[in-house]
């Protein structure tokens, strides 16, 4: 199947309510899609998409599919087993339920943990290595697609016309500018929940910002005008000792920050201002780090990292909850701003304090677009070599995106996020603006450049641009891991 390129990467969410299309993403030199050709809310009847066709040709059947178990507070799970009275929970059971009527099939999910002891990748791997055909389906994270595509493990996915690739029900951003040479491994679709829950934002606490006398930024954000600078004036704003007598972590300290990040920061906030390691161009994976304008980004972000005490912690991973990790330096108010996924705004639903999400801040107010990625948990299906029916497994692959595009999705956006998590319309505006902002990282993706991510982001931590050695000294492993992922 040949996914139409028609740069249409728009609305992730909105699209659920009304039939608009999704990602809009921008200005990207290479981009496969065209903006000026976004589908319109208002779509006329002659417009409208034709019935759905559920195929009675595999009746009988059991699709074994291999996915994640739900984690850091993501939807990773398809189908729940049971209905509990939860509405998002019950939705999902009878969307599955319904696409075992619609086919006559059985669907029976396997989930694993994605890191630690039985984990997805150790369990795939085993699978393809004794040549076992027990999964038909897998559902691929970021994090181990490369893994498998780079050995042949598994199917290109554009050499199945059961997957309609080309329709509302598939995630554009990432299909489309995965096209690598004519391959296509992993479709990420409407089914997993995850591809929304792992786009990384920044929340910010509303009521300090309130009591600081600050203007909420949420019409610079309309207006474009959300920038590293306008962001660095917040941070030197919210911090405060507060009789503290440093700005040291201490876990009964009274000391406020202006952001509290995980320790490993840095290139993210590259990305914001749309300088990749990385990118996409006329169907290859080019090299883009190096240029005069990654460079000015990184100036911009290390001015973050040194605009004076207070304005950053570097919080700890060790447990969402722990004093001192990253997240609870945000949510125990000790930081006005916070970093963190969509997803986070489900621990953040009993705060007492208002809360909001918005996009990393621009280079400067000339840049077009926001930019934000994808954290690795992001899931999408793949066809394992092993798979008995490779047809079977593509058909029931593209019914169950098309399924939780029509019945899972809108409450997903209603409930769940807006009205269990977003308190207020201006952070559900804002998100919006960030699903629209979300483009792939390559490197992530393709697992390559990570130590030259490394060695970068500690340079920029310790409020130094000066990273143009660093990447000299990578710039050879980084063209040899591109060229050998064009030529998977």
């Amino acid at each position: 199947m040949k996914i139409t390129q028609k740069r249409s990467i728009a609305l992730l969410l909105c699209a659920l309510l009304a039939a608009c299309s999704m990602f809009s993403c921008g200005d990207k030199q290479g981009e496969p899609n065209d903006t000026s050709d976004q589908t319109s809310a208002d779509t006329s009847a002659e417009e409208k998409e034709p019935e759905y066709v559920f195929t009675k040709e595999y009746a009988g059947k059991t699709i074994n599919v291999l996915n994640n178990e739900d984690i850091y507070s993501m939807h990773e799970v398809i189908d729940p087993g049971e209905s509990n009275g939860d509405i998002l929970n019950d939705t999902q059971y009878n969307a599955v339920r319904r696409l075992e009527k619609e086919m006559d099939i059985i669907w029976n999910e396997h989930n694993v943990p994605l890191d630690g002891s039985g984990d997805f990748a150790s369990v795939l791997s085993n699978m393809i290595l004794s040549n076992d055909s027990e999964y038909d389906l897998v559902y691929m994270n970021v994090k181990s697609l490369n893994r498998f595509s780079s050995d042949g493990s598994l199917f290109n996915l554009l050499d199945f016309d059961e997957l309609k690739l080309d329709e509302s029900w598939y995630v554009s951003s990432y299909n489309d500018y995965n096209i690598v040479n004519n391959k296509l491994y992993t479709a990420f679709g409407y089914s997993n929940l995850s591809i929304v829950d792992a786009i990384n934002c920044l929340s910010f606490n509303q009521s300090m910002m309130e009591e600081l006398n600050l203007e909420l930024p949420y019409d610079a954000v309309r207006e474009g005008k959300w920038t590293v600078d306008m962001f660095k004036s917040y941070l030197t704003a919210a911090a405060n000792l507060n009789g503290d007598s440093s700005f040291a972590w201490t876990n009964d300290g009274k000391c406020v920050y202006g952001i509290s990040m995980p320790q490993n920061a840095g290139l993210k906030w590259m990305y914001g201002c749309g300088e990749f390691l990385a990118d996409y161009e006329d169907g290859k994976i080019v090299l883009t780090a190096g240029r005069e304008s990654f460079y000015s980004a990184a100036d911009k972000v290390a001015s973050i990292f040194s605009s004076g005490d207070g304005t950053v912690y570097l919080g700890h991973f060790n447990g969402d909850d722990a004093p001192g990790s990253y997240i609870n330096g945000f949510e125990s108010q000790r930081a006005m701003f916070g970093v963190s996924e969509v997803a986070k705004a489900n621990r953040m639903r009993n705060m007492d304090y208002e809360f909001g999400v918005l996009p990393y801040p621009k280079y400067d107010e000339n840049q077009s677009r926001y930019y934000t990625s994808v954290s690795y948990p992001a899931s999408g299906i793949s066809i394992p070599v092993t798979a008995v029916d490779s047809n079977f497994s593509a058909a029931v692959g593209d019914a169950i995106n098309y399924v939780f595009y029509n019945d899972v999705w809108d409450t997903f956006r209603r409930v769940t996020l807006e009205t269990k998590n977003l308190r207020n319309d201006d952070s559900i505006e804002m998100l919006d603006m960030i699903l629209n902002s979300t483009y792939p990282d390559f490197c992530t993706i393709y697992q390559m450049g990570l130590d030259l991510d490394s060695a970068m982001s500690a340079k920029l931590r310790e409020g130094d641009p000066a990273i143009a050695s660093i990447f000299a000294s990578h710039e050879s492993s980084m063209k040899a891991a591109i060229e050998k992922v064009n030529e998977q």
